[in-house]
């Protein structure tokens, strides 16, 4: 997983970051559960196999997966309010500081107001 996150796991934890995973479960957690919670990311009282727990709460709400949907779904919204930016035959896009031709410049795929054409675009 850290070479898709970028970060090693648990450094949210440690960090006592809240990301969206934490608030899902907390949301659905029983007063145990968030008071767990509020120990670890809230008061930075951590224990040993605290990580664990989290990690098992986590999986127990299916926190992560949900998140991702979430996010999903933000990007695709995104994607089709940037979509009137795309104009022409041609394509031309002109959300960016410079009209360019997806066809040379951006290389991005042929169905617009996807997360993709927006993210290989050159600007």
């Amino acid at each position: 997983m850290p070479m898709q996150m970028g970060k090693n796991t648990g450094d949210d934890f440690v960090d006592q970051k809240i990301t969206l995973p934490t608030i899902l479960a907390w949301q659905d957690g029983d007063a145990e559960e968030r008071a767990f919670w509020q120990r670890t990311l809230g008061e930075a009282d951590f224990a040993e196999g605290d990580l664990e727990h989290a990690q098992a709460l986590l999986t127990a709400h299916d926190a992560v997966n949900r998140s991702v949907a979430v996010a999903h779904d933000h990007a695709v919204k995104a994607g089709a309010a940037l979509a009137p930016a795309f104009i022409g035959d041609e394509r031309t896009c002109t959300a960016g500081p410079r009209p360019c031709r997806r066809s040379t410049v951006c290389r991005a795929p042929r169905q617009l107001g996807t997360v993709s054409h927006f993210a290989a675009a050159p600007y």
